[in-house]
């Protein structure tokens, strides 16, 4: 853990405070740079903040920055000398700044609450897997309610301590800078505005990639449990006419998953898997690449309804028709309640979404009861939670106890459950999911925390430079819920039933 020797400033012609900033007396780290100050007067104007002070700084997120300090100690030490001398600079023709790397990670994990929700391990000697600790109790009674009698047999405690195997995967983003935009935004008045939207925008990007994969993985695992296969069901009736979209008789579908290592290659086969056969032609998944031959795809387009659709190989929805035999095989989820949104004669919406609420503790229950799992967390998407802001029992007359609103009118308890509103693009809950479970069961293991290499130059398609320079960074983790505590995990879909029926 890196220990910063007095104080330093960055240089007023870099644009930012030279106020000096002095270490955490409790951690040996800055709990504010000047870095990270830009970046939160950049934040100013859309009323965000973003960085933690050193009493609300996330645990998760302290021991993230705690490794990210152990491997680059010499780097950010350096730029601290560099910076305490006035005829210092941080800014290289060659590289970032470890400085602004680190900032990177505290405003990408600083603004992910998700992290609430999870076990985070932060082990630099890691290899391509993890091991995943675990507990988990299983059902059942001790024998003779827990009497022994003289030199009897003691039994064991129900509880199963274990680890799960999980795949390390690295995730990379890169970012191309043009010479132009590099010298003038830091030569100018704007005060090196490209390199600061760079960090921002690769901070957030960071934090809704890391955010869509804990929620799908959280949902995926959900739906797994106790999932039952559907075998060959008959599709034929409904690819007629311009008809692109299957709808699966049984529903939520548990999206498939196929664990792979950090070169690609398939570990085992693939669970949950989708098949679908047109006219008697097997039909593959539509992957987003760009380079599959021309042909019809399938994606699942609303895994909470079960909607499948066909599209080419440019994701454009296309429409064969039925001729000979068309069946759709996949694994069909249990574990969740489903309300129906429709508001029956004479019911008002605000009565019927207590509905909604008395489904959510039912779920809850099952949990507790039945599984001997304490759900302590609510997670949906923000419009179905402001739906649900509206059942009588959040108004001051009717208020249960244990379910409440924020101060700000947003969705807070819910059966003594803190809720939590997804916001990452591309996240399966959509606007019909909500998840409910017990805090750590699912895993976000890192290996080595979010870092940008050494910026290069671009080349265009004959070699020749374009005087731009590019670069990328990369973090090493694993998001994985282990397979024998999914049960922890349930969830209400809350659809309506004359929208799924009009939906094509």
């Amino acid at each position: 853990m890196t220990t910063f020797q007095g104080s330093c400033s960055y240089r007023n012609s870099l644009g930012f405070d030279s106020t000096p900033y002095f270490p955490n007396s409790h951690t040996g780290r800055p709990t504010s740079t000047p870095m990270e100050k830009k970046l939160a007067e950049a934040r100013a104007g859309s009323g965000r903040h973003i960085f933690c002070n050193e009493l609300t700084e996330p645990l998760q997120v302290q021991r993230a920055l705690s490794h990210f300090d152990a491997v680059y100690q010499a780097d950010l030490a350096r730029e601290a000398r560099a910076l305490s001398d006035p005829a210092g600079t941080l800014v290289s023709d060659s590289a970032l700044p470890a400085s602004a790397i680190r900032a990177v990670i505290r405003e990408a994990l600083s603004d992910l609450r998700v992290l609430e929700l999870v076990q985070v391990i932060v082990d630099p000697s890691m290899s391509a897997t993890i091991q995943i600790p675990y507990e988990s109790r299983l059902p059942g009674t001790t024998l003779n309610d827990g009497i022994v009698y003289e030199g009897q047999g003691i039994p064991r405690g129900s509880v199963r301590q274990d680890m799960d195997l999980a795949y390390v995967n690295a995730m990379k983003l890169s970012f191309l800078l043009s010479n132009e935009a590099d010298f003038f935004s830091r030569n100018s008045q704007i005060d090196w505005s490209a390199l600061d939207r760079l960090i921002a925008t690769n901070a957030q990007i960071i934090r809704e990639r890391i955010h869509m994969r804990i929620c799908n993985e959280l949902q995926r695992a959900s739906d797994a449990f106790n999932a039952v296969a559907v075998v060959g069901e008959d599709i034929s009736g409904q690819l007629t006419g311009s008809n692109s979209l299957i709808k699966t008789a049984h529903w939520p579908v548990v999206r498939p998953r196929q664990t792979r290592d950090l070169r690609g290659t398939a570990v085992g086969a693939e669970e949950n898997s989708i098949a679908l056969v047109v006219n008697g032609a097997a039909v593959a998944a539509f992957d987003g690449s760009g380079t599959q031959a021309t042909g019809t795809y399938w994606v699942l387009e609303n895994a909470n309804l079960g909607f499948v659709r066909l599209v080419n190989q440019a994701g454009a929805a296309i429409t064969p028709t039925a001729s000979s035999a068309c069946t759709l095989s996949y694994s069909a989820a249990t574990n969740c309640a489903i309300f129906d949104l429709k508001l029956p004669a004479g019911v008002t919406l605000e009565q019927h979404m207590n509905g909604a609420l008395r489904a959510i503790g039912a779920q809850k229950s099952t949990l507790f009861n039945k599984r001997f799992a304490v759900p302590d967390f609510l997670l949906t998407g923000p419009i179905l939670g402001d739906l649900l802001t509206n059942a009588t029992s959040f108004s001051i007359n009717d208020r249960k106890a244990g379910t409440d609103l924020t101060k700000s009118g947003d969705l807070g308890v819910v059966r003594g459950m803190p809720a939590y509103a997804s916001n990452a693009p591309g996240v399966d809950f959509g606007n019909e999911r909500i998840l409910i479970g017990e805090r750590g069961a699912l895993t976000y293991a890192i290996a080595r925390p979010w870092a940008t290499g050494e910026p290069f130059q671009a080349v265009d398609a004959a070699g020749r430079p374009t005087g731009e320079r590019q670069a990328y960074g990369e973090e090493y983790n694993a998001i994985h819920v282990p397979a024998p505590i999914r049960y922890k995990l349930s969830s209400v879909i809350c659809y309506d039933s004359d929208a799924r029926a009009a939906a094509a």
